[in-house]
This record gives C-alpha cells, structure tokens and sequence, in this order.
C-alpha cells in the first residue's frame, strides 16, 4: 500500500459526518470489526463505529490484512489499529493509534544518534501481516509495530516489544560494503507470518526478509539451514533467480510469496500444500519451495491459450491461493479449491496450474482488489461488490455461513446502497468504507430554467457522479406547464398529461434522447407514452417513473413499486443503479404483514416462467433477474419474520399465493429470526 504525503495535519474534533460509513462482516474474535461484542459473527454487512477522534472520514484508507486485525490510515500521518498483534499489544475495542508524529518523536528522543527533523513526517508506505505491521515513513525510515515472536520486526532477537519501534534498516552486512548502503532506496513491503523489503539501487531490486521460515516461506534456500525457522534480521535473498532484475509487485499468504518481475516473469517460494505456487510437484504433506522458482509459462492456463499472451498487471495472495490479474480484467487463480469455491472442477487439495477464475458477466471494470486469508472481494467502477473464496465466518456477507460455489456480487442491500469508497480483507473479515453523495441543487429557479435550455451543461451535471439525485433540484420543474415544451399522454383517454422538459427527458433517459433526436416525434409538442397501457395503477407507475427522472426520489408503494423495473425493461433502458437500488430500498422498506404477499406474487411471477422464454432478451433477462431474486430474499425474511401473524391473519392468501417449495424455504428461515 503506498500512500499519499501530499496532505495536512488532521484536526482533532471528533467527527459526526454522517455521509461516511463503515460496514464489517466476517468473525470479531479479537474486536476487529470494531464492534462492542466480540462474541458476535456478523454474516451480513453491518454498520461499524469510526476512529472517535477522525474529523474527517473521507481522508481514511483502510488497509488489508492477514490476521485477526483492522488497521486505518488518517490523511498519511495516523495509522489507528485494532484487534489483534501479539499478547503485548492487543487493542480490543477501542481504536488506538500507534503511529503519528507525537509518538515517533517520542521515540526519537530516545535514539542515540541525531534524527532531528524540520517537517513532521508521514506514512509513506505501509504493510499488514498476521500480526505486525511494517511503516515506511516519508523520510525513509522503517517502522515496526505488533508481534516479533518469529523475528518479523527485524530487530535481531525474538523478544516481545510494545508499542512503535524503530527498525534498524539495512543492516550491516558482511558482503554489502557500507558505501552501498546509503544506495538503497526502498521500494516495497510486503507482510505475511514474515516481513519482506524490496530495495532497489543501481544494480536491480534486492529482496530483504526475515521472521517465519517454517515453510522455507523466506526464500533463503541453502543460505540458511534447513532445520531454521525463523530469522530475526533483515536478510538479503541471493538468489541468482532475481539477481539485476526489477520486482513490479510482491504478494504474501501466511506461509508462500508471489513476485512479478519487471520483464512479466513470476517467481513463487514457500509452502506449496494446496498448490498455491501454481508449480507442479509431487503431493506430499510438507511440501516446500525453499527459493524463488520462475512459473513456467504452460504452467499459467490451461483451458484458454489466448489468455497466456495477455500482460500481467499484478499478483495478490490469500494464505491458501495465489491469483494473477491480466489485462482486461482476467484473473487466474490457483491453489485451494475447497467446495469448489472458485468455479471450476479441480480436487480441493491438488496442487494445479492457474485457472481462469469465472467473473459474473454483468460486472464492469474492477477499479480496487483486497485478499484476506481465505477470500477475495473487487470492487468495480459502478459501484459492485464481487466476493469469492471461504465464507466459513461471514465474511462474504451471504446471510448464512455457506462457502459459494463461484465469484458472487453482493446484494447491494446489505451495504444500505452506499457508494463505496474503499474495501479491506482481514483473516476471516471484510471491511467497507462507504459515502452517500451529496444532491445536487439550485435555490435559483430562473438560473435552473436557463441551465436547462443548455444541453452540453445539463449532461456535465448528469455525468458528474454515478449516483445523480437531483432531490429538490429539478424537481421544481416536474409538471410545470409554465416551462414546460413537451407534453406527456399517458392515458389513452387524453385525459391525464404531464407537462414535461424535452432536456431533462432526454439527458435522463435514452429512449427520450432518441425519441427527440431521430424519431418522428421529435418535433411533437405531445408525445404518447404508455409503456404498461392505461390501467389506472399503471397510470400511477408512470406518473412516478417520470418524477424519479426529475427528483432522484421514489414516492410509490411496494406493490406498485416492481412496475418501475419493467418499465426500465419496456424501454431497454441505460440506468444507472440508483434507480433500481431505489426501487430495491422502496419496496423492502416498506414490506409489511399486510402487503408482503401481494410483493411476493408479482415478483414471483416475474421470475417464473423463466424470463428468456418470453418477449425479453437475454440482456433484459440479466437486468432484471437479480434484482427480483434479491427482492424475493427480502420477501422470504419478512415472511420468516412474521409468520406467526400471517399465519393467524392472511392463511387464505398464504395457500393461494405459496407453492409448498416456498413454503419449506421459508420454514427454514424461521428458526434465525426467532
């Protein structure tokens, strides 16, 4: 993780910002999830609390870890920790920072030779592992913070320190003349059970480790003993493997390494149990790799040729996998298979070569990836949550403790529809930092109108952020015949006429756009629109469905609300997902006792026959299939919820609306909800 330096000291008031949020799921053991219970396993996301004293939240970056731990950057200058780091410096509940400016200066004072600085420094680089971390600061120091009981810190000794400590680096060495030293420039961490440093100098990228060496995990081969498990001072690796060449990019489970080498070569070293190195050997229970060894290039697929020629991007680790991520958003993935996690056939314990890892197919670009010990989540450009890997603790966030069988978006309920701003991984836990946007607005109404009348503006403003709520904005102008240059029919008696904007239809919605911009209608002063016909509840629909494009908001009951999707779908719409997380929000909000049946048998009707087997496409079919399971989840839970009531008040309709299938899926949510 390199961070930014290029910013200012935090204040100190405590921050109330409601607009920044964070979400946790996975196991709190160790108080990670910052959470008051630490008997709790959350199986969904659930809101979290913030450092108290961070002012202002959107300058907080979380960071990945290994272990049963939470770490947070504040503006480059405070690193706060929680959960987990060795029997001397646990932090249970509260936040602490164990790195600023105040502390380090502490420490300073207590060095020997001279450290005296002019400006405060801040984090440079930084690295999680099980239960340490590793802080480059802006001045090129070494920090270390957490357990040193395998020699992780790179003090020399295995002894227990408490607090911050300063990490003596590069260390004298008998073959490094010291004229080199002041050479070096570090240029990544990297943190698992151990510590690795990259350096680079004139002659190439030097690899520096110590701490567990159990598995051969430091990649020292025959410069140390076999029998040695762990080294306590930072050591070079002198392997002829790596020797002049640049590292682009290291990974690290707890017990392997992953390097990607600047001419796309990978090496891998370390425990190769579940075939996490991606290198072909002989199964055995203590199967190691005890130096870097290059991937051999058959070795990375073999069920798509084409993909060996695509450019490596970066590598990322769990403790059990190592997965490669290509150009155009491909990713292969090799070692542990347990229930088939990853989608595709292998034995769970055979080690194998890279395999294509199958990405759900409405998934945009991945714009942030994090790895915990057993998992993995992406996050893409719009705003999706993708998870794959164990989800024995929640992790994934699935409601239920059940490991999925491929790569799975989250249903976006269980984050609240936030826009997320930042992901972690930890051993068994998952951590979102979340924003809700801010509307855009005008007190002017008169510079409204002419802001209107100029299209190139009016699509600025709509393009400035995905998620666009106009709340009081354009909703001065929705049915305002005064301004209005367009006329909506939406009955096919002419009695019921909206008057609308043609630049706000069209800008808003892309069959507007075309409709004023090629079809024949493009001069009209009315327009017929009736995408549902002209009963009286789809009259109703409509007239919401073209206030959202105005007001960003949603004003309709749960069972009308379903109307809205097939209206999108009608149109063979373009919409960003705040509509349909609106819709989605409207409808479980308000699902009650007394409507969830009726909720219940639209959506179900929907959904069966299967949609790809009427006039759909298959592209309208992919958009409106999830959001239906999702919203028969929520109808399932209600029904779990209440089910005693609407046994009492509403059997009649439960026997005419629930096949005995539902009725069995629903009995076995009863028992959580109890």
């Amino acid at each position: 993780m390199i961070m930014n330096d290029d910013m200012t000291h935090p204040q100190t008031p405590p921050s109330n910002d409601p607009m920044i949020q964070l979400f946790c799921s996975g196991s709190n053991r160790c108080g990670q999830l910052s959470l008051s219970d630490r008997s709790v396993q959350v199986d969904h996301f659930t809101k979290a609390n913030l450092p108290s004293c961070v002012s202002d939240p959107s300058k907080l970056q979380l960071v990945r870890t290994l272990g049963e731990n939470s770490v947070f950057v504040y503006n480059s200058r405070v690193i706060y920790a929680l959960g987990y780091f060795g029997a001397t410096n646990s932090i249970e509940v509260t936040h602490r920072p164990v790195f600023n400016d105040a502390i380090v200066q502490d420490i300073r004072q207590n060095q020997t030779r001279d450290m005296t600085s002019k400006t405060e420094r801040t984090v440079k680089q930084l690295s999680c592992g099980f239960y340490h971390l590793i802080i480059l600061d802006s001045e090129g120091d070494l920090w270390g913070y957490g357990d040193n009981e395998n020699g992780e810190l790179g003090l020399g000794h295995t002894n227990s320190v408490k607090g911050l400590v300063r990490i003596p680096f590069p260390c004298p060495l008998n073959d490094v003349p010291n004229s080199l030293e002041t050479t070096r420039v570090i240029k990544r961490l990297a943190c698992g059970l151990s510590t690795y440093v990259v350096t680079s100098s004139e002659e190439g990228d030097d690899l520096w480790c110590c701490g567990d060496n159990r598995t051969k995990q430091l990649g020292l081969g025959d410069q140390v003993e076999g029998t040695l498990e762990k080294v306590s001072q930072f050591t070079k690796i002198t392997s002829n493997e790596l020797r002049g060449k640049e590292i682009d990019d290291i990974a690290c489970g707890a017990f392997h390494v992953c390097l990607l080498m600047s001419d796309q070569n990978v090496y891998c070293f370390g425990r190769n149990l579940f075939g996490e190195l991606g290198i072909q050997m002989t199964f055995g229970p203590n199967i190691c790799v005890p130096a870097p060894t290059r991937i051999r290039e058959e070795f990375f697929v073999n069920n798509d040729e084409a993909k060996r020629r695509k450019r490596i991007v970066s590598v990322h680790c769990t403790s059990v996998n190592t997965m490669l991520r290509l150009e155009d958003d491909c990713f292969l993935v090799c070692g542990c298979n347990e229930q088939k996690r990853f989608g595709f056939e292998q034995p769970e314990l055979e080690p194998s070569r890279f395999k294509v890892l199958p990405m759900p197919p409405q998934i945009t670009k991945v714009t942030k990836i994090s790895s915990g010990s057993f998992h993995f989540v992406f996050l893409t450009e719009s705003n999706q949550l993708v998870v794959a890997g164990s989800n024995h603790f929640g992790q994934l966030s699935f409601g239920q403790k059940v490991t999925p069988s491929k790569a799975t978006i989250v249903d976006p309920t269980d984050y609240c529809f936030k826009d997320i701003i930042d992901i972690c991984c930890g051993n068994r836990h998952t951590l979102l930092l979340t924003r809700e946007l801010e509307s855009i607005q005008y007190e002017d109404r008169e510079q409204l109108v002419r802001d209107l009348k100029k299209a190139s503006q009016y699509r600025q403003l709509c393009s400035a952020t995905r998620r666009y709520e106009t709340n009081q904005t354009f909703g001065l102008l929705f049915d305002d015949p005064s301004t209005s240059d367009v006329k909506l029919i939406i009955d096919s008696s002419n009695s019921t006429v909206l008057h609308c904007h043609k630049i706000v239809l069209a800008c808003r919605c892309e069959y507007f756009s075309s409709m004023f911009s090629h079809f024949a209608e493009k001069d009209w002063k009315e327009v017929t629109f009736m995408p549902l016909g002209d009963e009286g509840d789809n009259i109703l629909i409509v007239t919401q469905f073209i206030r959202y494009l105005y007001t960003g908001s949603i004003e309709i009951g749960p069972d009308n609300a379903i109307g809205l999707l097939l209206i999108a779908v009608n149109l063979s719409m373009d919409l960003d997902s705040s509509f349909v997380s609106k819709v989605q929000e409207v409808i479980i909000h308000h699902l009650d006792v007394n409507n969830v049946l009726l909720v219940y048998r639209d959506v179900l009707n929907h959904i069966s026959p299967p949609l790809s087997t009427t006039n759909e496409t298959e592209d309208e079919s992919k958009f409106l299939r999830p959001v239906l399971e999702t919203l028969e989840r929520a109808c399932m839970v209600v029904c779990a919820k209440n089910w005693d009531t609407l046994v009492s008040k509403h059997k009649n309709d439960m026997d005419k609306f629930l096949s005995y299938q539902q009725y069995m899926a629903i009995t076995s949510l009863k028992t959580r909800y109890r």
